[in-house]
């Protein structure tokens, strides 16, 4: 059998495979699950590659094309080449960019914009495709914050008036539960997004229920209701193999006015001790850092990290 390492796009006969691997990766995450990746179908081009050697797969790129421009990947909040957890041959990942970089100008690509994953999401580290992509002439266009922290010591790592909120005794009658509320909760963020920001939520409500459907283990809703059972706010979160992640974050009048965004990221802590971190997401509005947002993340006990945009000239 043939040493040599091939690129193949792919195709749904090889769904299997490639939701295997993700489950074997460093970079172990729903979001590069097909179920989740193809969500995007009407509005991405999908052009996702494997990397085999024989019938084995070396790695997998989730991938979309549009015109002359290759990205991994405007769906997803990063993306770049998955690997197996042991992996840590330099050189073969650097045959597997040229490879794939051959495949893309095949195809009459011109630019492969890279973002790979955020190092809190590996299980091991992984940084030598960034390496290699830079020895290919990728630089880095892009960086953006994201607002982490450690699962284990929020409540220590938060600031004093955040903790003060957690010791109120007005909180002893707020129950902060998981919920399947899912439709209030959706109320909830639309009417908050709307209100704030003349926005509406990235994921529309069918999307939503469909992908908590998909991955009812990952996908989390948590809510805090009152004494009489108001729903007071809450958020969704994405829980991975070392992260859990709140997607969407909105409370009502009377939760701001309780404070009850403490109490919440506390209590999902809690409930997920395997969890290294809490990611809270961005707070950059395109290249420009929303202060505001950032110092509250700051004060819940969450610190700054980079994720890198490359991109590379084909």
């Amino acid at each position: 059998m043939s040493n040599e390492i091939r690129i193949i796009k792919y195709d749904h006969s090889l769904k299997s495979e490639w939701n295997k691997f993700v489950s074997r990766s460093r970079q172990q995450n729903i979001i590069f699950q097909r179920d989740y990746i193809d969500y995007h179908g009407e509005r991405f081009e999908d052009c996702s590659l494997l990397a085999f050697k024989g019938s084995r797969i070396l790695g997998i790129l989730p991938c979309e094309i549009s015109g002359d421009s290759a990205t991994s990947h405007r769906g997803l909040t990063f993306g770049g080449w998955l690997t197996p957890e042991n992996h840590s041959d330099v050189g073969e990942m650097e045959e597997i960019m040229i490879k794939s970089i051959d495949f893309f100008k095949n195809k009459g690509v011109k630019k492969l914009t890279y973002k790979p994953v955020t190092n809190i999401y590996l299980t091991r580290s992984a940084d030598e495709d960034k390496w290699v992509i830079s020895q290919l002439g990728g630089k880095i266009s892009d960086i953006t914050l994201y607002w982490v922290g450690e699962s284990t010591k929020l409540k220590k790592n938060m600031r004093p008036t955040m903790r003060h909120e957690l010791g109120r005794d007005r909180h002893s009658n707020i129950t902060i539960s998981q919920s399947n509320d899912w439709n209030e909760f959706y109320e909830i963020l639309a009417r908050r997004l709307k209100e704030k920001y003349n926005s509406e939520p990235v994921h529309s409500h069918e999307e939503i229920i469909r992908l908590k459907n998909l991955f009812p283990l990952h996908i989390l809703l948590y809510c805090a209701y009152s004494p009489e059972g108001e729903m007071l706010g809450g958020t969704i979160v994405y829980k991975s193999k070392t992260v859990i992640k709140t997607q969407y974050i909105a409370t009502t009048e009377r939760g701001r006015k309780e404070g009850i965004i403490p109490l919440i990221l506390s209590r999902v802590c809690e409930d997920h001790p395997d969890s290294l971190y809490i990611d809270m997401g961005s707070s950059m509005e395109g290249e420009v850092l929303n202060r505001s947002l950032a110092l509250n993340k700051y004060l819940l006990g969450m610190r700054p990290i980079a994720g890198y945009t490359m991109e590379l000239t084909l």
